[in-house]
């Protein structure tokens, strides 16, 4: 059973008439979502790497990422290329920025190990279990919150998110066993 998370489900469908219009003009041109994908990626290490060092050019780069983020899904559905590599590929980039922001919080910040554990334990149980569990994602409340100045909120509303989603995740794992024995 794959989990679908109804808020993202929404999300997905409100963005979508900023970005299929981008989507279709993309297609027209051929280009693929796995560049888009890639550009996401490039763009959010760059904002990666100016967090900390100049606010503007990580505004820029962290906005783009964003965009590119959201745009690279709307391209696939528009273009009708969704593929598993294409899933996988998206969840490994947008985890891999937010792992590295966290890290690099972590570094300046030196208390918050605990949000980038919970973070990575919550999403290494979601790729063992191949994707078919719950899983909740934090990036982007992170990156807006970095963006703000708010770097607390975000940092602990990842952390809570993880732990959340460990919780759920257990649960939903022992689940099966709980209601046998009943």
């Amino acid at each position: 059973m794959v989990y679908e998370n109804p808020l993202m489900s929404w999300f997905r469908e409100e963005a979508a008439i900023f970005t299929n219009p981008l989507a279709r003009r993309l297609h027209k041109l051929g280009v693929k979502p796995n560049l888009i994908t890639t550009l996401s990626f490039l763009s959010g290490l760059a904002a990666v790497y100016f967090l900390f060092y100049n606010h503007a050019i990580f505004v820029f780069f962290g906005v783009l990422h964003l965009l590119f983020d959201g745009l690279d899904g709307s391209l696939a559905r528009v273009s009708q290329t969704s593929s598993l590599f294409g899933k996988w590929y998206d969840y490994a980039t947008d985890r891999t920025i937010t792992f590295l922001l966290l890290a690099k919080c972590a570094l300046v910040y030196e208390t918050v190990f605990w949000i980038l554990l919970a973070y990575f334990c919550h999403h290494l149980i979601y790729v063992l279990c191949k994707g078919e569990i719950i899983v909740f994602y934090g990036r982007t409340i992170l990156l807006v919150s970095l963006i703000l100045g708010y770097d607390w909120f975000g940092l602990y509303a990842v952390g809570v998110i993880g732990m959340v989603g460990i919780s759920a995740q257990v649960l939903s794992l022992i689940h099966p066993f709980l209601k046998a024995k009943i």
